[in-house]
């Protein structure tokens, strides 16, 4: 096969390989975003870690039910994000609002460009006060939506590498720089390797607040109702969140981000798959592939 054919062959291929759905693609992060909102709210002193509700399978809001996973009980920030209880955020939410949502979901880069190095980037979409103005009119919509917004559901739209972006921060306590691939370049003069500055994503945040939030992370792997209690590297201590994102044309898409190890973090990982299902059992045995590996 000649180099042209072998190009028009990828070019023409329905996959689309060489369409890069890290940097491109959106989609719902699912329960991954959940750890947004626990920091908006202890952040903004809306409520402490010992904030609990009891979750019998789900939140009753107007006339719809919104459901959860199962039935958690007695349930506390910790656990909430442990077990993935979206009674809990359904809850929490109502709290906290949609402008203090959004503005935790800014500050982690979600729903704008990264400003990575090698590809085209989509900024996705994060829906606030102003887009569900536009949408519906001005005041002319219900607190309701945010119930899906919170669990990663509904308009909300991020890249993967957004994701990767975010639990970067939560690892690294605030801390980040922008993605890049290159590290530097050849000086055509001088012939000398320069290498590239990046700048530098710090974000303002109680070191208390994200010991809770990442304490919770821990919790996806070691806890009783921890969501990825069967991904366990041993000696390795991790922190991840599953995440199961609808899919309106198909099966759910597959969402998990990770890091490790918990006590001095070297990896993060966000992990995507399209139209496979839950989240623990596709993606994220991926994401411990990759870990393991490095």
């Amino acid at each position: 096969v000649s180099s042209q054919d072998w190009w028009n062959e990828l070019l023409n291929d329905k996959a689309k390989p060489l369409f890069n759905r890290a940097s491109m693609s959106s989609y719902p992060p699912g329960s991954t975003i959940k750890m947004v909102a626990a920091l908006a709210a202890l952040e903004e002193g809306i409520v402490t870690e010992d904030w609990s509700i009891n979750c019998q399978g789900g939140y009753q809001y107007g006339n719809r039910f919104f459901g959860c996973t199962h039935s958690h009980g007695r349930t506390n920030m910790r656990r909430a994000i442990e077990g993935s209880c979206n009674t809990y955020f359904y809850q929490l939410i109502l709290k906290i609002g949609i402008d203090k949502w959004a503005k935790y979901c800014k500050k982690f880069g979600l729903g704008e460009k990264t400003g990575i190095d090698i590809s085209e980037e989509s900024s996705g979409l994060l829906p606030d006060r102003n887009y569900y103005d536009k949408v519906h009119g001005k005041n002319k919509w219900s607190d309701g939506l945010t119930l899906n917004l919170v669990i990663g559901q509904g308009e909300i739209g991020v890249t993967p590498l957004q994701l990767a972006q975010y639990v970067s921060l939560l690892a690294n306590n605030g801390k980040t720089v922008t993605p890049h691939f290159a590290k530097g370049k050849i000086d055509e003069k001088t012939h000398e390797f320069v290498e590239f500055k990046f700048d530098e994503k710090i974000l303002e945040l109680s070191q208390k607040n994200l010991d809770i939030v990442k304490d919770g992370m821990a919790r996806v792997f070691t806890g009783e109702d921890g969501t990825a209690r069967h991904l366990r590297i041993p000696g390795v201590k991790l922190a991840g969140k599953t995440g199961t994102s609808q899919n309106p044309f198909g099966e759910n898409h597959a969402v998990f981000v990770a890091f490790a190890p918990y006590e001095d973090p070297e990896i993060a990982v966000a992990v995507l798959v399209e139209n496979v299902g839950y989240g623990g059992t596709f993606a994220g045995p991926i994401a411990m592939e990759i870990i393991d590996t490095y």
